[in-house]
């Protein structure tokens, strides 16, 4: 088209016609620019809604940045590029991530995170990476092949916006799954209702001296009763004898201190303690005789002949409550 015009100017014999001419070419101009710069957006929004699609199925940090990066890179014409979290580069293209601290592109995020704002140095731009609450925790640069135009700074701000999600989501995510593996080993010691106070931070686990009740209970005579016992029938008498008890303990919201072989060791009073903790530790005895009876009950009609007898041992006095043990391993516990 702008060869057809060029022709008709070169063949015009007034000037009116080649001033039409030249308002013609500079409306296609105009357009052919528009268009493009729509196109452009398009191919945008296109990769923002990949690159939010990954943020909610990769759960790796390391990968999610990447994957930002590159797109960036792809969108940008860039040639170079590296992402900074928390003033250490997590992600870099181009660049080695050893020597990362050496690269101009290192220097300008740095002077991005001070002014907190976009910033452009000849062919470097860079943008903070923020949370949902307007809080900095790094910044994305880019160098690209050419000289940055405003356009491009919008551009980087939108794919530092995007980071920012991700880094969010990838921390969220790792705040869950460590939240789980605490209640999971909670949830061996303690009721759900100690575990969701422990959780919420109302109640501590460091030593302390207190008033407490503790609990011991055991099967009276239990080495002679399975001597002649099959081992796998003996295991499974003693997991259900000590699932039982272990359930009356949590029913009063007490906490399962250690199995010592047949015994069980409960603590009413800690790490949460109640107005009625003694009476709670007497509910619980009260309630593993009931169990202890169903206990054998079931038993018989495997057809085992021998009954279980339990001794419940009750005792409130000042204790020491804590973490006890050694640097590999502590428990915690009341002496």
């Amino acid at each position: 088209m702008k060869k057809q015009i060029e022709d008709l100017k070169g063949s015009a014999s007034d000037d009116a016609t080649r001033r039409h001419l030249d308002i013609i070419e500079h409306s296609l101009s105009n357009f052919e620019q528009s268009f493009t710069e729509v196109e452009q957006d398009r191919e945008l929004a296109r990769t923002l809604i990949e690159v939010g699609r990954a943020t909610n199925l990769i759960i790796d940090l390391r990968v999610l940045l990447n994957l930002i990066l590159d797109f960036a890179l792809r969108i940008l014409q860039g040639d170079k590029g590296l992402i900074m979290v928390n003033n250490e580069v997590r992600a870099a293209r181009g660049v080695s991530l050893d020597n990362a601290s050496t690269s101009p592109l290192y220097k300008l995020a740095l002077g991005c995170l001070k002014s907190k704002n976009s910033v452009a140095e000849s062919k470097l731009v860079a943008s903070p990476i923020m949370k949902k609450d307007g809080s900095i925790i790094g910044a994305l640069c880019i160098e690209l092949l050419r000289i940055p135009e405003t356009r491009d700074l919008t551009v980087l701000e939108g794919f530092a916006s995007q980071a920012g999600l991700a880094i969010e989501s990838v921390m969220l995510h790792d705040m869950i799954r460590k939240e789980e593996r605490i209640r999971d080993r909670l949830f061996r010691f303690f009721s759900p209702t100690v575990v969701d106070a422990i959780i919420r931070g109302k109640h501590q686990l460091g030593g302390i001296q207190i008033e407490a009740t503790v609990l011991f209970a055991d099967i009276r005579g239990f080495t002679p009763m399975v001597e002649d016992l099959r081992p796998d029938y003996t295991v499974e008498l003693l997991n259900h004898f000590l699932s039982g008890m272990t359930d009356e303990v949590f029913k009063e919201d007490g906490t399962l201190d250690k199995y010592i072989g047949d015994c069980v060791m409960a603590i009413f009073g800690a790490p949460v303690a109640h107005p009625d903790d003694p009476l709670r530790a007497i509910r619980t005895a009260l309630g593993m005789r009931q169990r202890v009876s169903e206990i054998n009950t079931a038993w018989q009609k495997k057809g085992f002949s021998e009954s279980l007898r339990i001794g419940i041992g009750i005792n409130t006095g000042k204790v020491l409550a804590g973490n006890i043990g050694s640097e590999k391993r502590m428990d915690y516990t009341v002496i």
